[in-house]
């Protein structure tokens, strides 16, 4: 954590590094929607992010038919380049998760070492903007975030976030994220028990697995279960929550 002012006057300009290259399409979209939620964060705050995945990410390709001496050769021109030309005019860098395992991003890390910009390792420690608040002086560097559980689980908590973000767009609306789930309440169900058929009918099906050994709906895989439960688990526990609070107390989950 800081122990530096956390607002500063004027926004700040802060560069995204974070892995973009993937083996796989699928994995490039992943880290490309992952940015833009952090991007989308920051100029919520006041800030005036960059990021090289919505910039460049469309150049990005899992093409194996060139050589790996091509492609180191095109990868180091193009950060030490382009990226490098942008990261230049930032006040900051902000590391993403999982930027140790992306060359691209070690090599944006050492550089924005080398210029002496603000570093940030959270979101965080990304100070707030209020006009008449101080600059940050001398550049500020936050403490790396220490993990003690499986890496894998950090990642999957960002994928779960981006699963969200993604459904919510096509069932929510008029401000509230979770109207899908109390729709049960006109037909005298608290919202939090309608999440937990739901459960039942995800763990039913994972039941179904362990007897059969095979899903016979392949649309959805074991995997895809597993993130539907976390997620439901999770919305339960909200619309629960809300449930205990005294009438009036908050507004149903509407984004503030």
């Amino acid at each position: 954590m800081l122990t530096q002012p956390k607002v500063v006057g004027e926004p700040l300009k802060i560069y995204l590094a974070g892995p973009l290259s993937s083996d796989t399409e699928e994995g490039i979209q992943f880290h490309i929607r992952a940015s833009r939620i952090v991007w989308n964060r920051l100029v919520d705050m006041g800030h005036y992010p960059f990021s090289p995945h919505l910039m460049s990410g469309h150049r990005c390709h899992t093409d194996a038919a060139l050589e790996m001496t091509e492609l180191d050769a095109e990868y180091a021109k193009w950060v030490s380049g382009y990226d490098f030309a942008w990261l230049s005019l930032c006040d900051a860098i902000l590391m993403l998760p999982q930027w140790q395992v992306s060359r691209g991003s070690k090599m944006e890390f050492a550089e924005a070492q080398r210029l002496g910009l603000h570093i940030f390792y959270s979101e965080d420690d990304v100070p707030g903007v209020e006009p008449g608040a101080k600059p940050l002086k001398p550049p500020l560097v936050s403490q790396p975030r220490t993990y003690h559980g499986h890496p894998r689980f950090y990642e999957m908590l960002t994928e779960l976030q981006d699963l969200h973000d993604r459904k919510n767009h096509d069932y929510a609306g008029d401000g509230d994220p979770l109207r899908n789930l109390r729709m049960c309440e006109a037909c005298g169900i608290p919202a939090w028990q309608g999440v937990v058929v739901r459960l039942t009918d995800k763990l039913s099906r994972l039941q179904g697995f362990m007897r059969q050994g095979e899903l016979h709906v392949k649309d959805e895989s074991v995997v895809d279960t597993f993130r539907d439960t976390a997620v439901y688990s999770i919305l339960g526990a909200i619309l629960f929550e809300e449930a205990q609070e005294p009438p009036g107390a908050a507004a149903k989950g509407g984004v503030q």
